[in-house]
């Protein structure tokens, strides 16, 4: 059985679907719904802390060029190598 996620409101005291759905009238389904987290709760919290966010790939190569840009040259000779005290 395929599973969808759909949005809706309540209106009225019945679920109204947002967009609209392409199902035969008179269907029955099954429905699961999950309240929405309120702004800044600990649930909301972990949700968005779960959640990767969705960036451009091209990000990443930019930030891996940075940091080769940044690397700086490794000596082996201490700075104090040279002083015979």
């Amino acid at each position: 059985m395929a599973m969808r996620t759909v949005r809706v409101r309540v209106h009225a005291g019945h679920l109204e679907p947002v967009e609209g759905l392409s199902l035969p009238e008179g269907a029955e389904l099954a429905v699961h719904f999950e309240e929405p987290h309120r702004h800044a709760s600990p649930p909301a919290i972990v949700a968005a802390m779960d959640k990767w966010p969705d960036l451009d790939s091209s990000l990443f190569d930019e930030l891996e060029q940075a940091i080769e840009r940044g690397k700086l040259a490794v000596r082996d000779a201490g700075v104090f190598d040279g002083d015979k005290a």
